[in-house]
């Protein structure tokens, strides 16, 4: 986290490694899982809705969850790609949807979330000359889209319109630690 005090650049860092992290891997996702978890309690936002279940959990508990998550999400694609009944994807949905982080803006959706959006927003489009199921992609163009400078000042301006005083606060880094977040991020090949 680079230096001594945590501000809004780092609150910002946290979202975008969410977005980046959340169903990568385990590991990842536990400690971006953690760190939203902590950042929001500390800066008193919820950019990230976190399951009820969850809210109090350790890394080592998110871990473990994070870790049988995976296996869920291997699954639900294995049984969408074989075509298994209904009532099978939607048993794997509930499972999935009770650990799932949800972004509630589209700064920070991640790409289960924006495949579940997109899946949500098919519709037959009658209008053509031929039927054709048509969906909405702009959760997966937010969701890859590159963050750049001028995009990073969007997110801190959205965040301050809400939340004014947020400008002015900071926090010890150890205050994070305290609060359960692990002192080294899992391994990346990319700066975050």
């Amino acid at each position: 986290m680079g230096n001594d005090n945590l501000t809004l650049d780092n609150l910002i860092r946290a979202y975008l490694r969410f977005k980046e992290w959340m169903d990568y891997d385990a590991e990842r996702s536990a400690y971006c899982a953690k760190e939203i978890i902590v950042m929001q309690k500390l800066f008193g936002t919820a950019y990230i809705t976190v399951p009820a279940d969850l809210a109090t959990s350790g890394y080592d508990e998110l871990l473990s969850v994070m870790d049988k998550r995976q296996t869920d999400l291997v699954a639900l694609t294995g049984i969408i790609d074989g075509s298994a009944d209904e009532g099978e994807i939607n048993d794997l949905l509930r499972e999935v949807d009770k650990t799932s982080f949800k972004s509630t803006t589209h700064y920070f959706i991640t790409l289960h979330q924006a495949v579940l959006q997109a899946a949500d927003s098919v519709r037959l489009d009658v209008a053509l000359d031929q039927e054709e199921f048509v969906l909405d992609s702009e959760p997966f163009d937010d969701h890859f889209e590159e963050v750049h400078d001028a995009m990073f000042e969007e997110i801190r301006d959205f965040i301050i319109s809400e939340h004014p005083k947020i400008k002015f606060i900071s926090y010890p880094l150890e205050t994070a630690y305290d609060l359960g977040l692990p002192r080294r991020a899992p391994e990346y090949d990319q700066q975050s």
